[in-house]
């Protein structure tokens, strides 16, 4: 392991740059998308809980990487969870669980929390 930097300092403008360079490139670690379901699926909720919300009854994650939304489509698709996915006018990437799974989604999350 590498020596951590004890006292860096970054200007606003390099920490912007940071986090928009991250934001654009993140991914799921392939560790993760060759876990089990429940292991995907605690991802999944986390996931919802922190970039998602209920919109009339779908579940929807909006996020300015595209790369990160085909990544969760992959855990979904996994999980046997019906989605769309579709890119808004302000650039935003959109995943949609659609409304048939939600029921299954459900019954998942209490077995997982069982």
């Amino acid at each position: 392991m590498g020596r951590k930097p004890t006292k860096m300092v970054l200007t606003k403008e390099e920490i912007d740059q940071v986090i928009k360079r991250f934001s654009e490139t993140a991914k799921i670690p392939s560790q993760i998308l060759k876990k089990n379901s429940d292991y995907k699926l605690a991802f999944l909720i986390a996931l919802i809980i922190d970039e998602g919300h209920i919109d009339s009854g779908l579940i929807l994650i909006r996020m300015k990487n595209e790369k990160l939304i085909k990544d969760i489509n992959k855990i979904c698709v996994d999980l046997n969870y019906k989605t769309t996915i579709s890119k808004g006018k302000d650039d935003m990437s959109n995943i949609y669980i659609l409304s048939g799974s939600i029921r299954k989604f459900y019954c998942d999350y209490l077995r997982l929390i069982e």
